[in-house]
């Protein structure tokens, strides 16, 4: 399996789209908003897919330099 196209702004658009799916999947579950668990917005899941984003995001600010 080759994967020569998975680069730094592939990564990003992987992680917008996982955000994206977890959000959605949370709104039609219909639990409590302050429900921890499947909170898309809480969830740990989404928070290492942002924090995977902003450290290719800073990477790229400061290899640009």
């Amino acid at each position: 399996m080759k994967v020569d196209f998975i680069n730094a702004e592939w990564v990003k658009q992987y992680c917008d789209v996982e955000i994206k799916t977890a959000t959605e999947r949370w709104e039609r579950a219909g639990r409590p908003k302050n429900d921890a668990w499947i909170n898309g917005s809480h969830s740990g899941f989404i928070h290492a897919l942002q924090h995977l984003k902003q450290l290719i995001e800073t990477i790229e600010r400061i290899d640009g330099k």
